[in-house]
């Protein structure tokens, strides 16, 4: 079954209303307040819902930022390491993007540094930067989590004003139709809803 997307819906209603205003004779132009009402909110709700999947997107992306800058740090110090000679700095092959991996290889590589930091100077330096890393990236991943869970609350909204409208253009079409006339221009703002 075919199913219309959210801008189909929005434009249909607002076809819907126009053909209310234009045609105030009718017995379907009595449907203009509630195609108004159900359109406002259609619009609103998708509106907060896409401000509230931007704000979700946008820490995920600094999330991200904050991991590979972890990442970049842990190269650095296995670069320093290889130049002062030591093969027992804790290495391997990960993604900046596996999180829970990336954080337990820089728990191993803190845990290495953390004796050592009287050696060099490189090496406190790199075990306040590594600390540093974990705990933003840590911060804005409890963010991210808090953020997407309150969309995933919101989005039940425009779920139901999604389907409110679809059934008010079912239920406003079927009355226009009984009208008989109109049904060419009706066109505008009928669905395949199947």
């Amino acid at each position: 079954m075919y199913q219309p997307n959210y801008l189909e819906i929005d434009t249909k209603l607002a076809a819907a209303l126009a053909f209310c205003e234009r045609h105030p004779e009718l017995r379907s132009a009595e449907y203009g307040p509630a195609v108004r009402s159900v359109l406002e909110r259609f619009r609103q709700v998708t509106r907060e819902t896409d401000a509230h999947y931007t704000e979700w997107r946008v820490l995920l992306g600094k999330q991200l930022t904050a991991f590979k800058q972890a990442r970049l740090s842990y190269d650095r110090g296995v670069a320093l390491a290889d130049e002062h000679g030591y093969d027992d700095f804790p290495r391997r092959k990960i993604v900046y993007t596996e999180e829970e991996h990336l954080l337990r290889l820089l728990a191993d590589a803190m845990a290495w540094l953390k004796p050592r930091e009287g050696e060099w100077p490189w090496i406190a330096e790199l075990h306040g930067a590594l600390q540093r890393h974990v705990q933003e990236a840590k911060q804005i991943r409890r963010q991210t989590d808090h953020v997407y869970q309150d969309y995933t609350h919101i989005i039940k909204r425009r779920v139901r004003a999604y389907q409110d409208s679809v059934a008010m253009l079912r239920e406003f079409l079927r009355d226009v139709r009984a009208e008989g006339s109109f049904v060419e221009e009706a066109k505008a703002f009928t669905l395949d809803l199947g």
